[in-house]
Formats: structure tokens, C-alpha cells, sequence
């Protein structure tokens, strides 16, 4: 067998990777390991408004929008509560199931060829560069012919390692267990709930993501610890009345990483995109837009690359040129966010989310994050002047 382009997972990257290729002209081959695409779900669901997927020419289906979200709400670890609310929405839960399948029916119906339970076992390497994949279909192995290999195989990537990029360790991400629960009563059916304190998530958080009136995924991720992800949830869920009674009818569990992105994603015949490269938000752990966003880059490149007969590092060095562009900002922005809340003491936290308003969250992405930070600790007397210092010489 022969491709221009293998893209190796058929997630949110890899599905935008594999049909704008194929929409380029580029003959291209999408392989998803397990024999479903998009299941199991490793995702809270949450992802922007249809209206900036459309911006990016991705028009999404009504069929895979379960509720519309209106705004965050933050609870420090004693409890306080800080809103932003919008009268509009500001973006969706997706059922990703049906998402992720209507992504990967858009690369095959612009020509994109695509195998389930199609594994990477290894890369083919012929003069010191890329020049295929060995794949088990159903047990089955066999080589395939490529050009370049499209990276998109998650945090846990094999290809990147096997390519010789820096991939995130797990080390650079939080374990999270994540139930998707039915019979629950919400404060707000449109409002996201982000829950802080060492107790609750060390080294992360807790959340509650409403897919509507009675239904939502509740979960945690956490880094360190005294007990496992899974026994931090199911505490945080019995000390919630609303949350207590209510039904698991999933249960999801995975890694994500918030360490930043990856030093190099391209090398010689081979292009990192999505979780593979750190293209998530290091704050929020969201990653779906900005995989959709990466992964039509890094079709485009691929393509013309082909058809250019160059498939250099140099030449695919674009994309990451683009990809940079367009997020590196605000995924630095994410770092320092981490990086402040990591330092802080749950005192400390309770003692932000006492002089903290909506309008100073919706700054610190807008803004740069430190000046808003040391801005908010001078109103407090409680925040220690050691991390007001140390927060002074953390800009870059």
C-alpha cells in the first residue's frame, strides 16, 4: 500500500489533518487504533462556539451539540464563588461520540481512505528518514508506503517518540478520572463549575460540565497526592447533595498534558499535532479547537509539501511557523496561569477568590496574567509578599 499522507489517529487533528489533505489533492490514509472513533471519550466535552469552528470552515451539525454554556463559575477551596456570566452563549458541550465520527465522515468524504482497529506498530525509515508505517489491522500486519506521517496519536504518542521529537511525559500531565452522570440536580444548567483546594484536586481541579438539565460530566484531574484520581472523585462527589444520588452512566479516564507544547513538532517527513504536541491549554485542559485549528495547518502543509516533492523538515517547519502564530500566545499565557496556581497554598487561593471579580478572569486571558495577578495580591493582605515577589520575576 501507498499514501502521500498516514495520519495516525483519527481524533479532532488527526480527522481536520486527514481531510484537508485530502481536499489539497493529497492521497491520504487515516488509522484509528480502537474500532470505534471517538470512543472511549477522554474529553469534558466543552469546546467554543459553533461560530469559530465556522471561521475555520468547519461548519458543525445540531446533532452534536448537546448544551449551550454561558459562563464559569470558580469556587476556592472554602467555598467562595466567582462568577463570569455572559447573556449569550460563549460555547458548547459537544457529545464528542458523535463529533469526533462527524470529523473523521468530512476526511472521508473528501477522499481521505480510513482503517479502524488499525494500530502503528512502527515506523519505516529508509536512508536515516520516514518512509512508511508497519500497521496490525485486525491482526494483521503489513507495511505502508508514505511521504509524511501525521503525528495525532495523543499524549501518549508512540510516533513522535519513534520520530525522535520530545514528546510530553506524564510527568507534564494530570491523571484524570472524569463520570458522566445522570439524575443530578445543577446550580446552573449553562454555567461551567471549577472547584480549587488541595483537598479537593492537588496540583488541578474538580469540575462539573453540564450537558443539560439533569446530566453532566463531573470530574477531576489531578497531579500528586495521597490517594488515586478516582478515590479524590468519588470524595467530591459525596460531598455534593446535588451530585450524591445522581447515576454514573460513564466512566472515563485518561492523561492530559499541561506542560505546554512540545520544543520541535515537525522533523524530516513527519508533522506532531494536537494533545501529541501540547496544543492543549495548560488552565483549562482544553484542547478541541485548537486540535480542529492544528490539524487543518498541518493538512495544508502536508499537501502542498507533496506536491512540492519536499518533505524536509525545513519545508514542513511552516507549519509549526503557522500553528505558532495562531496559539503559542495564549498557550504561554495558560503557563503562567498554572504556574501561579500551583504556587499557591489553599489559603492563599481563598484569599485571591476574596478580591477576585469576573471581569479580572475574563483579563488575565487578555491580558498579560502576571500584571493582573500582582494587580489582585496588592488589594489582599492575606497573599503572602514571598509569592508576590516570586510572581514579579515570572513575566516570560
Amino acid at each position: 500500500m501507498e499514501f502521500d499522507i498516514v495520519v495516525v489517529g483519527a481524533g479532532p487533528a488527526g480527522s481536520s489533518a486527514a481531510r484537508v489533505a485530502a481536499q489539497n489533492g493529497a492521497k491520504v490514509l487515516l488509522l484509528e487504533k480502537r474500532q470505534e472513533i471517538g470512543a472511549p471519550k477522554r474529553c469534558g466535552e466543552a469546546a467554543p462556539t459553533t461560530e469559530e469552528f465556522e471561521k475555520l470552515g468547519v461548519k458543525i451539525i445540531s446533532q452534536v451539540i448537546r448544551n449551550e454554556i454561558r459562563g464559569y463559575s470558580f469556587y476556592s477551596p472554602k467555598g467562595i464563588n466567582v462568577k463570569v456570566v455572559w447573556d449569550h452563549p460563549v460555547g458548547y458541550m459537544l457529545e464528542r461520540k458523535m463529533f469526533d465520527k462527524f470529523l473523521a465522515i468530512q476526511a472521508a468524504q473528501a477522499g481521505a481512505q480510513i482503517m479502524v482497529k488499525a494500530r502503528a506498530i512502527n515506523l519505516l525509515k529508509g536512508n536515516g528518514k520516514i518512509v512508511g508505517v508497519k500497521i496490525n489491522h485486525f491482526g494483521e500486519e503489513f507495511d505502508v508506503d508514505t511521504k509524511i506521517v501525521i503525528a495525532a496519536d495523543g499524549v501518549e504518542s508512540k510516533i513522535a517518540r519513534w520520530a525522535g521529537l520530545n514528546s510530553k511525559s506524564l510527568r507534564d500531565a494530570t491523571s484524570n478520572v472524569q463520570f458522566e452522570m445522570a439524575g443530578i440536580e445543577l446550580r446552573d444548567p449553562n454555567l461551567i463549575e471549577f472547584y480549587f483546594g488541595s483537598k479537593v484536586a492537588p496540583g488541578g481541579y474538580a469540575w462539573i460540565f453540564p450537558k443539560g438539565d439533569y446530566t453532566a460530566n463531573v470530574g477531576l484531574g489531578i497531579r500528586g497526592g495521597q490517594t488515586t484520581a478516582f478515590q479524590y472523585l468519588k470524595k467530591f462527589i459525596e460531598s455534593k447533595e446535588n451530585l450524591r444520588n445522581g447515576a454514573i452512566i460513564e466512566v472515563n479516564v485518561g492523561a492530559t498534558p499541561i506542560g505546554g507544547p512540545i520544543e520541535k513538532t515537525v522533523s524530516d517527513n513527519l508533522i506532531a499535532v494536537g494533545d501529541t504536541a501540547g496544543h492543549i491549554n495548560p488552565v483549562t485542559g482544553g484542547g478541541i479547537y485548537n486540535a480542529v485549528l492544528c490539524g487543518i495547518i498541518a493538512g495544508e502543509v502536508a499537501a502542498k509539501a507533496v506536491q512540492e516533492g519536499d518533505t524536509s523538515e525545513t519545508r514542513l517547519f511552516e507549519y509549526e511557523e503557522r500553528w505558532k502564530k495562531a496559539i503559542l500566545t495564549n498557550l504561554e499565557k495558560g503557563l503562567r496561569i498554572k504556574s501561579v496556581l500551583e504556587k499557591m497554598s489553599d489559603e492563599e487561593l481563598d484569599a485571591l477568590a476574596e478580591v477576585l471579580e469576573g471581569k479580572d478572569v475574563v483579563r488575565l486571558f487578555r491580558e498579560d496574567p502576571m500584571t493582573v495577578f500582582i494587580e489582585l495580591m496588592k488589594r489582599s493582605p492575606k497573599l503572602s509578599i514571598k509569592l508576590l515577589l516570586d510572581l514579579s520575576g515570572f513575566r516570560k
